[in-house]
């Protein structure tokens, strides 16, 4: 994930990481980030949040939700997750 990549996350003027974006996990009022949508990571009961893949891997869910399982990842956390696995961004 790179904060120059135009399909990251992490790009804050992308498609996938502005604020402002329909499209992003970070527009609180898009599909993707608002607490009410089902396909949001900060939706605490989803039962279809994002995947995360790691080069071609799934490592886990993106979510808030506490009942997701094992391999959850909460979206408030994921650049700490990100810099203690070592990854760039």
């Amino acid at each position: 994930m790179s904060q120059y990549d135009s399909e990251s996350i992490m790009n804050k003027y992308g498609s996938y990481g502005s604020k402002y974006s329909s499209t992003s996990i970070f527009n609180q009022y898009s599909t993707y980030g608002s607490k009410y949508s089902s396909l949001s990571p900060f939706n605490m009961y989803t039962s279809t949040p994002p995947i995360i893949y790691l080069r071609g891997r799934n490592v886990g869910l993106l979510t808030k939700n506490r009942y997701a399982g094992m391999n959850r990842i909460d979206p408030d956390e994921l650049v700490d997750w990100m810099m203690y696995n070592n990854l760039r961004y």
